[in-house]
C-alpha cells in the first residue's frame, strides 16, 4: 500500500511553479482549483452582479497569465495574489467606466455588530479593507492561527456561492 506523503501546501507550490514557468496545463489546474473561490469573492464585492463577476473573473485570469512572473511564492499565497489581482482588475474596469462605481463598503465595526459572523468580518477586513493580519489579531483579540482558520472557513464558504 502506497502512502501519500504530499503536504498541504505542496500542490499550491507546484501550481505556482507551473504558472511562473508558463506551463499552460499548470495554469489550467490553477484555474480549476481557484476559479470557484475567486468567483465567490468577486460576486460578493459590492456593485457586482453575476454578469459583471464573470467578466471580472475572465479578465483576472488573463491578468494573472500576463503577469505570472510578478508572483512571489515566498511572500504570499497564490490565492492572496489572485484576490489582489482581481481587486486591481475591478479598479481598472471601474476607472475605465466598464462598471458602475462600487458602493463604499460598510466599515467593519458596522458590518458585524455583536453576534455577527466573525469569519465574514475578518475576511472583509483582510481582503476588502486591506488590513494586515497583525492588525486584525489585535482588533479582534485573536491569535494569528485563529485568524487564519476563520479565513480558511470563509474561503471554503465562497466556493458554493460561486455557481452563479
Amino acid at each position: 500500500m502506497e502512502m501519500n506523503t504530499q503536504r498541504p501546501g505542496d500542490t499550491e507550490r507546484q501550481m505556482a511553479a507551473c504558472l511562473q514557468a508558463g506551463d499552460r496545463a499548470g495554469f489550467d489546474t490553477l484555474y480549476d482549483t481557484y476559479s470557484p473561490m475567486l468567483m465567490g469573492f468577486i460576486a460578493n464585492t459590492p456593485g457586482k452582479d453575476g454578469r459583471d463577476a464573470k467578466d471580472v473573473l475572465k479578465e483576472t485570469f488573463v491578468y494573472l497569465w500576463k503577469n505570472r512572473k510578478d508572483y512571489r511564492a515566498g511572500s504570499e499565497r497564490v490565492f492572496t495574489w489572485m484576490i489582489r489581482s482581481a481587486r486591481k482588475v475591478m479598479r481598472v474596469q471601474e476607472n475605465a467606466g466598464a462598471f458602475p462605481k462600487a458602493e463604499i463598503p460598510v466599515p467593519v465595526s458596522e458590518a458585524a455588530p455583536s453576534g455577527g459572523n466573525l469569519s465574514d468580518t475578518v475576511f472583509r477586513s483582510l481582503y476588502f479593507e486591506g488590513r494586515a493580519v497583525t492588525e486584525v489579531t489585535r482588533q479582534f483579540n485573536l491569535t494569528e492561527n485563529e485568524v487564519k482558520q476563520l479565513l480558511r472557513n470563509r474561503i471554503r464558504q465562497l466556493k458554493p456561492q460561486a455557481s452563479l
